[in-house]
């Protein structure tokens, strides 16, 4: 009889929750412009073609439109890493906020020695930290053994 066994691939998983803290951080510090029409004229020596173009008030609209809804999307997820993150526990939230979130880039020995852990404690805590946060944000990564019973 064969049992399926359902477990963590933790590399991958660990890989996907580093891409989308590194997501978070872009779309952080991204700032849009607003695109504003044009109030000066301005000529060309091509002659105007008769297909039909949106013109500069139009396109401003429509540029505008479309950053609102890359705004909305950016302002989702990143309310969704602050819920995941407010969700870990205290050491753990630590090690992520400190490592991959916060603006300065503190290296893994000075997190363990603020939290007072050794080296290996230390990387345990932040496997389950990646883990926890890979759960909270729906991007864990599941590896399927078949075993013979």
């Amino acid at each position: 009889m064969k049992s399926l066994e359902i477990s963590i691939d933790k590399k991958a998983t660990k890989r996907n929750v580093i891409e989308a803290l590194k997501k978070y951080n872009r779309l952080l510090r991204l700032q849009m412009v607003r695109t504003m029409p044009k109030v000066t004229q301005s000529f060309q020596f091509i002659p105007p073609s008769t297909a039909k173009s949106l013109n500069t008030i139009e396109n401003s609209v429509y540029k505008n439109i479309e950053r609102e809804k890359l705004l909305k999307d950016r302002d989702e997820y990143i309310s969704t890493i602050h819920e995941a993150v407010e969700k870990l526990d205290g050491d753990n939230r630590y090690i992520i906020v400190n490592r991959y979130i916060s603006d300065d880039e503190t290296d893994d020995y000075t997190i363990y020695s603020d939290l007072g852990v050794g080296r290996t404690k230390y990387y345990k805590l932040k496997q389950e930290a990646f883990i926890q946060l890979a759960f909270f944000l729906g991007i864990e990564v599941y590896k399927t053994t078949k075993e013979e019973c």
